[in-house]
């Protein structure tokens, strides 16, 4: 398990290896990135990618540091020339994992993938529509096990 700016580094590293106006990298693209690499970790390995809790926020799921961290580019574009992007050595499967991630996942926006990871019957809907809708579950957990479940749905 790494912590959430670590693997959130390795998808800077990516985005600024190819850069490409349609793939800019904002706070949201970066957090679902991380939150589908931790997915896909579980559903493939049945390991937890990172250290943190997934929470179920409005718009999807959210990693709480890595909002903290870059919430001061709002919905703007992360400016990877002017911050510093620690190198990290990650085991060959978490690395060739990411890469598939990012070729996949890489090429949308930060709208795109929260639309994909809050829909209807998935982890984030279970937890913040739980309830009756003015009832909200604010900043629920998700739970690893129903994250996994989810995304090996997607790896058979």
């Amino acid at each position: 398990m790494y912590d959430a700016n670590v693997i959130a580094n390795e998808f800077l590293t990516r985005q600024k290896k190819n850069p490409d106006s349609s793939t800019n990298m904002t706070p949201m693209k970066l957090i679902k990135l991380v939150y589908i690499a931790h997915g896909f970790n579980l559903g493939a390995y049945g390991e937890k990618l990172i250290i943190e809790p997934i929470e179920a926020w409005k718009y999807g799921p959210v990693i709480s540091s890595l909002y903290q961290t870059y919430k001061q580019y709002g919905n703007q574009i992360i400016p990877l020339d002017k911050i510093d992007i620690p190198e990290t050595s990650l085991p060959e499967k978490i690395e060739n994992m990411l890469d598939w991630v990012f070729s996949r996942y890489g090429n949308k926006s930060g709208v795109e993938l929260s639309a994909l990871t809050h829909q209807k019957n998935s982890p984030w809907d279970g937890e913040y529509f739980e309830s009756e809708p003015d009832d909200f579950h604010f900043n629920a957990t998700i739970p690893n096990e129903v994250i996994e479940k989810h995304y090996k749905k997607f790896l058979i």
